[in-house]
């Protein structure tokens, strides 16, 4: 195989790497390493190629390690039809040599940071961040013969530096997917070898973390990754926004417009308990995620910044599953936990709607997560029994400094309920966010109970 290893490869008039060639059944890599391909010898300065940085038009097998990608005036690294089983690996796409700062375009041109339309490749372990257009895309070119398919994307940060946190978002999509690509896994894979590992970080990006387009577009799965902070929503079905579930889940469409699922209550905590429903085809089998975030985006649906397990539901011959899932991971209440579905042949859905988690916060209050339905909060000497939507926490008072009830607009009712003889009750403070600024104290007898509606 041949090595290309150590130099800086830049300022060319067309593309700085091109390479053809390759099969499966040689025993000869051709490596792409440690090279400055689209910059200056520090890293630091853009002296894009003309078109692209890295291109490989066809072959088996090429590995692409521990460049620096940045900068090239069309694409930064692409993956020609032809091509299969390439690794991506430990890149900075997009940034400079730091992998914590954008590297400065003067020109201003429109550059994606990885488009694939080969098979069967891996990209791993890269930063794809601060590209003008897309972070990466897989495209199937609208050609039926597996273009764009079967593609692992994973353990990559698309959208922040190379230290996890920095905001560096490509300037539209994390991951776009479209025209076709079918098959590819975006996160974990599932198969308990190393899942832990494989997720994304996709972040800060100025549209969706991860678009799935086209009607052709199927079994592209979107597992176990961390997306938040996003321009549109954390995962978009069709580029139309917000996606609602169906009847019987019969709508088609990219990843066939799989149903996400429908959260009630969730139980802050050391075991973290959520309750909910899925709606979807009559007796299948469904795997559910299930997230925590510090927000949701504004159409009170979700993104997922951090996983908390998956569990797998098979729905009854009218589509319906019913779940009530303890995960071991601590949440705090005033959180926000959403999740999504991904069917038995790979196709994810859109994050839910969030609902807020009932439980202690760091400081002392219980934070009661509101719902659209009736709720009541009722108070007695030594305890706190919280109904949600129907379903029933009981906590004890040891610590709360005050309680904190979260009311939704639209039909929506919380009854705050003391009882007759309060002498032992504490002090606390109640206080309910809704439209308008809402609270009691404690001390107040004048009624045994209280009601708000929103």
């Amino acid at each position: 195989g041949n090595t290309v290893r150590g130099n800086v490869i830049s300022d060319n008039a067309d593309t700085g790497i091109f390479l053809s060639g390759g099969s499966a059944a040689s025993d000869l890599t051709n490596l792409i390493e440690d090279n400055f391909v689209g910059t200056d010898a520090s890293g630091t300065r853009d002296l894009g190629n003309t078109l692209m940085g890295i291109r490989v038009s066809s072959g088996f097998g090429p590995i692409i390690r521990g460049n620096v990608v940045s900068g090239n005036n069309n694409t930064n690294i692409q993956l020609d039809a032809t091509t299969s089983g390439v690794l991506i690996e430990d890149n900075l796409v997009g940034t400079d040599a730091s992998g914590n700062a954008a590297l400065i375009d003067p020109q201003g041109l429109a550059t994606s940071g990885i488009v694939i339309v080969g098979r069967d490749n891996t990209v791993r372990g890269n930063v794809i961040s601060a590209n003008p257009v897309d972070g990466l895309t897989i495209d199937g070119l609208n050609v039926a013969d597996g273009r764009g398919s079967g593609n692992v994307v994973q353990d990559n940060l698309i959208g922040v530096g190379l230290d996890g946190v920095t905001p560096l978002g490509n300037g539209r999509y994390g991951v776009r997917i479209w025209r076709g690509a079918s098959d590819n896994t975006i996160g974990t894979d599932g198969n308990d070898l190393g899942d832990e590992t494989e997720g994304n970080t996709i972040a800060n990006n100025g549209d969706a973390g991860v678009l799935v387009l086209d009607s052709t577009s199927l079994g592209n799965t979107i597992r176990r990754n961390a997306i938040n902070d996003n321009g549109g929503l954390g995962i978009d079905l069709d580029g139309d926004g917000l996606t609602a579930n169906d009847q019987s889940d019969a709508d088609t469409g990219p990843n066939h417009l799989q149903n996400f699922p429908e959260l009630k209550a969730a139980r802050a905590g050391n075991t973290t308990t959520v309750i909910g429903t899925l709606s979807s085809g009559p007796s299948a089998t469904f795997t559910l995620d299930f997230y925590a975030s510090e927000h949701l985006d504004s159409n009170g649906f979700g993104e997922g910044a951090r996983w908390l397990g998956s569990i797998d539901v098979t729905t009854n011959p009218a589509g319906i599953a019913s779940f009530r899932e303890g995960f071991p991971v601590p949440t705090e209440g005033g959180e926000f936990i959403t999740a999504t579905a991904t069917d038995g042949t790979g196709n994810t859905s859109e994050f839910s709607a969030g609902v807020m988690t009932t439980g202690r916060n760091r400081d002392g209050v219980l934070v009661i997560g509101g719902t659209i339905g009736d709720d009541i909060v009722q108070i007695a000497s030594g305890s706190i029994d919280v109904t949600i939507n129907g379903e029933r926490f009981l906590f004890d008072d040891d610590g709360i400094s005050s309680i904190d009830v979260n009311l939704l607009t639209g039909d929506d009712k919380t009854e705050l309920r003391l009882p007759d003889d309060s002498r032992d009750l504490p002090s606390w403070s109640i206080s309910a966010t809704s439209l308008e600024d809402w609270s009691i104290d404690s001390s107040d007898r004048s009624s045994t109970e209280h009601t708000v509606t929103v």
